[in-house]
């Protein structure tokens, strides 16, 4: 721990070498660096990093022969696609493997609603403050992963069956960021048996189907990117979103074909 009086990119690499350099002589292999998404991380890695352009690893200062991967933290990548969404109300996006999706806060609120006060319901986890979070609760991971629970996804699908709302898309939306989530949270080989869920499954050299997605996760983040519409992810959330998903899968193949 460091004390800064100023945080700037340049300051940043000073003390980045300095620890890479470190880490190094007492013998460990750095292959990646996480940052959340502030600004003078992301100059960090832009300008001080890679000249300018960003890209998804670049030779590690204190060892050229090795990669370093440059990540924004994927938690944080996460509860801004939530916070985004309670802020912008609505999403367009475009479709993911032939399925139609958008997403609308005022049907996740719908659902709220229209189970409140039932004994049992789909959406067990929403409550007021996952829907109206306080500014200082924002950062709470957990209002982000009740609101895109497995349940809220099936309260949205079963109210558009049962009662003819059109919640279908906004479902899609909620399970792709889901997926996103269980991917990169797979930290056990059980958890797929446990859950009966295929997102879960750990990524293995014979068995790679994760990256698969991921290769199609950054491809629908371009492309909804690339729409330029002002309902969707703000141009920093996107960036770490894209970045993150990319740098990932290739970390995810350089550890599998490495000898580390």
């Amino acid at each position: 721990m460091n004390p800064m009086v100023e945080n700037n990119s340049k300051l940043l690499m000073t003390w980045l070498k300095r620890i890479l350099s470190l880490l190094k002589e007492i013998g460990f292999t750095v292959v990646c660096l996480i940052n959340d998404a502030h600004s003078a991380n992301r100059k960090l890695f832009k300008d001080e990093l890679c000249d300018g352009t960003l890209k998804s690893w670049v030779p590690n200062p204190a060892d050229p022969s090795s990669r370093l991967y440059l990540l924004f933290d994927s938690i944080h990548v996460f509860k801004n696609v939530y916070t985004n969404l309670l802020n912008r109300k609505e999403f367009e996006c475009p479709d993911f493997r032939g399925r139609s999706m958008s997403a609308k806060f005022e049907h996740v609120d719908g659902l709220y609603r229209r189970e409140s006060g039932r004994a049992v319901k789909y959406g067990h986890k929403l409550s007021e403050k996952v829907l109206r979070p306080k500014p200082i609760e924002r950062s709470n991971v957990k209002l982000a992963v009740s609101f895109f629970h497995e349940s809220t996804i099936q309260g949205l699908r079963e109210f558009s069956i049962q009662f003819g709302e059109n919640w279908f898309e906004t479902a899609e939306f909620l399970d792709l960021i889901r997926t996103f989530f269980n991917v990169i949270n797979a930290r056990n080989v059980f958890l797929a048996r446990r859950f009966n869920d295929d997102s879960r499954k750990i990524i293995t050299v014979n068995d790679r189907t994760q990256l698969l997605f991921l290769d199609e996760l950054y491809d629908w983040i371009e492309k909804w990117r690339s729409m330029n519409t002002k309902k969707s992810l703000t141009n920093e959330t996107f960036l770490a979103f894209s970045q993150t998903v990319r740098g990932l899968r290739e970390l995810a193949d350089h550890l599998l074909e490495s000898e580390l």
